[in-house]
């Protein structure tokens, strides 16, 4: 509850490894290490491909009450909460990240962009993490997907974000079975999802 109320807090990520409720000062968000460098293939949607990420605590007094991840995008431009992942059902090795608004990182991913659920930077939401209110809502999603997998071509998929596709590359630490492909496909069909659920 108390991270509902996103005006009550006070973070300034990059230059504090701390966060802080006004009114409560005893909860606190702690980055229990450094910053490091590290790789998801959302990454290659932002302006700049590298991505960083620290272990984030959510500490009542001393004790650890939640252990979970800050991220971090577009060279320290964007601070985002640890995304949890789904493996496609009936496909083999293919996911999409996502939140859950009503589970603890959706409420930190509300806060840390301060009510907007704007996960972009400089550039335009790709939607490379969806966004769910809840597990229904996920479900729904993922019917969705299954029914519409094949609606696009691979290489309508590639043209289309071809310029975030070829940053997905060992060089900038990508390069691995979750690939920027699958974010881009379920980034475009979650777009659909999108229209044909405000359509409804």
């Amino acid at each position: 509850m108390l991270l509902d109320e996103i005006d009550r807090w006070i973070f300034d990520w990059g230059n504090k490894k701390y966060a802080y409720r006004v009114d409560y000062p005893e909860y606190q968000l702690v980055l229990s290490d450094e910053m490091r460098q590290g790789w998801w293939p959302s990454a290659v949607f932002y302006t700049h491909p590298v991505m960083h990420l620290a272990p984030l605590n959510i500490v009542y007094h001393s004790t650890t009450i939640h252990e979970t991840e800050l991220w971090c995008f577009d060279q320290f431009r964007k601070y985002l909460p640890k995304a949890d992942n789904y493996a496609v059902e009936g496909k083999c090795d293919f996911w999409y990240s996502y939140y859950l608004l009503d589970s603890i990182e959706g409420k930190l991913l509300r806060l840390f962009t301060h009510g907007t659920l704007n996960i972009a930077s400089r550039e335009p939401n790709y939607h490379q993490l969806l966004i769910f209110r809840n597990e229904d809502e996920k479900r729904s999603f993922d019917t969705s997907l299954s029914e519409h997998f094949d609606d696009y071509s691979d290489t309508v998929i590639q043209n289309q974000y071809q310029n975030q596709i070829q940053e997905d590359s060992v060089q900038n630490g990508g390069g691995l079975a979750y690939s920027a492909f699958q974010v881009a496909k379920c980034a475009k069909l979650y777009e659909d999802w999108l229209q044909a659920r405000q359509k409804a």
